[in-house]
């Protein structure tokens, strides 16, 4: 993939404000956003044309599920919703092909193959609840890349933005993102979604590896790598990995 001709050289922007989070999951405010913005990528997004382009995917697809032979719904067009721990129907899948090759920032030739296991069981505490369910699919466990954009990044994206402050409608209609391989994510929506282009796949792709290990609804700025500074700036280490 070649850079686009508009991509590259240094941005500088000048704020009259602080940012409040680097977490995207709590930020609302439009200082945050100025950064984060320039921190991850979607799988789709809004050129300079005014048009929408394949960005961190290549393609998507969405037919009804009824049309499918989709191995993954079950027999009366339901599927467990792993956030809600309920079951959920199923009519239009909407299938996203990623960009092979993608790396993370932690990307080092080292650390090239490494990989992890994305299970096809799960077990949570539903919100609002108190006592955790648990769940095996009929997928197989997904073999993930540690180091490139993957589906499973996909997934953990919507778990976690879906009930964020700035994304809570974005997801509209999806109940559920399954790994069709570490390169392709079916979305199972219960009816089409006029914005699934337009929002759902502009929405940040937020690294696996790196956010499974924490609890992102923790409100506090020192927890996500936020220094005060005594000249009314705020600095970040860099190098640090939450």
């Amino acid at each position: 993939m070649s850079e686009p001709g508009y991509t590259g050289g240094t941005y500088t922007i000048g704020m009259t404000a602080e940012v409040e989070h680097l977490n995207v999951y709590l930020a609302s405010d439009v200082y945050s956003f100025m950064l984060l913005d320039e921190i991850y990528d979607s799988a789709y997004a809004f050129a300079p044309n005014n048009t929408y382009i394949p960005w961190a995917a290549t393609s998507f697809s969405e037919a009804p599920a009824s049309s499918l032979s989709a191995p993954y719904i079950n027999a009366n067009g339901t599927t467990f919703d792993p956030v809600t721990g309920a079951y959920s129907s199923v009519a239009y899948v909407a299938t996203v092909h990623l960009r092979p090759g993608i790396q993370w920032t932690d990307y080092t030739p080292a650390t090239a193959s490494s990989t992890y296991v994305y299970s096809n069981y799960t077990s949570f505490v539903p919100a609002g609840g108190t006592t955790a369910v648990t769940h095996r699919y009929a997928w197989p466990s997904v073999t993930m890349n540690t180091e490139t954009i993957q589906s499973a990044d996909l997934i953990l994206s919507w778990k976690m933005l879906m009930s964020a402050t700035d994304y809570s409608g974005s997801w509209a209609n999806v109940v559920n993102v399954v790994p069709i391989n570490n390169l392709t994510a079916d979305f199972y929506l219960s009816a089409q979604s006029a914005t699934f282009a337009t929002y759902t796949l502009e929405t940040p792709i937020l690294p696996y590896h790196l956010w499974v290990q924490h609890d992102w609804t923790t409100n506090s700025p020192a927890a996500w790598n936020y220094t005060g500074a005594a000249n009314g700036y705020d600095s970040w280490n860099l190098g640090y990995k939450p």
